[in-house]
């Protein structure tokens, strides 16, 4: 179980993703979303929801109150202002970004001229997509192979719909930094 747990891209009520995730019927698609939150939060964990909770429709917000432990809503692109009211009724509050042991987290990748600014930035909103590191070439600059470990996705999508903790995310970016370091050494 954890304490602090993030998590981006719930889309919930939304049939496309739920498509795209494996899920016919959107009304199990929901109850797997939240079956699958739940087996790792619990009454007292605080759960930053890192954008789109759904896709531009408040209807779906009720969902909320059957995942267990307190919530925190930092608003993603497809979180509209006119449902901030709604959303209220069951999340403690909604950010925009906030710092967290010296992380930014925000639904939207930060510009990577300001992510110097922090230690990484813990993000949702690409789903699948990795960011990479860019190297410069003649010509302009090309992505490497390679994560760029200032930034940490929390997408549903890469979490196969389980929340991470501070712990994991630690974790798993040291483990990306030294599988990177090996891919370095055997070039």
């Amino acid at each position: 179980m954890i304490d602090v747990g993030f998590i981006g891209d719930l889309h919930l009520g939304h049939p496309a993703i739920a498509k795209l995730r494996g899920f016919d019927d959107i009304d199990i698609y929901n109850e797997e979303v939240i079956k699958r939150l739940n087996s790792v939060l619990h009454k007292r964990s605080l759960l930053y929801l890192v954008g789109d909770i759904t896709m531009e429709n408040s209807k779906y917000y009720y969902l909320l109150d059957r995942i267990l432990g307190r919530k925190v809503s930092i608003g993603g692109n497809h979180d509209l202002k006119q449902h901030s009211a709604e959303l209220l009724k069951y999340v403690e509050s909604i950010i925009g970004a906030m710092k967290y042991h010296g992380a930014i987290v925000t639904h939207i990748p930060i510009h990577t001229q300001e992510v110097h600014r922090f230690g990484f930035n813990i993000h949702a909103h690409t789903h699948l997509e990795t960011i990479k590191t860019w190297r410069y070439q003649p010509g302009g600059y090309i992505a490497t192979e390679y994560p760029d470990l200032n930034y940490t996705c929390v997408s549903w999508d890469q979490l196969d719909g389980i929340p991470i903790s501070w712990d994991q995310i630690v974790e798993k970016r040291a483990k990306q930094r030294a599988e990177i370091e090996l891919l370095i050494k055997q070039k």
